[in-house]
């Protein structure tokens, strides 16, 4: 059921955004709980000099990461959300 849910809020975002004039600067945002591997493997995705930052909930229990890029296209957007989604414990905004 995720699945289906995450395919179809890509394509209502892959709409919205391909309504857009590019190149455009995209915010990435992701929820998860701290764990440095798991970051790792996000900013993988990443080029190494991709500006980020990592924020700790007001308890500590999650973290969240903000990544700023400048994309191309909508499809960009889009097969970095499908990549990282395939990482369990990941909540993408």
């Amino acid at each position: 059921m995720y699945f289906c849910t995450m395919k179809n809020n890509l394509k209502n975002l892959k709409n919205i955004l391909d309504h857009k004039i590019y190149p455009i600067d995209y915010l990435f945002k992701f929820i998860l709980k701290p764990d440095n591997q798991k970051i790792s493997k996000i900013l993988s995705f990443f080029d190494n000099d991709v500006k980020y930052q990592v924020k700790n909930s007001s308890n500590g229990s999650y973290i969240s990461i903000s990544i700023n890029l400048r994309v191309k296209n909508s499809q960009e957007v889009i097969s970095k959300y499908q990549k990282i989604s395939k990482i369990k414990g990941i909540i993408s905004l």
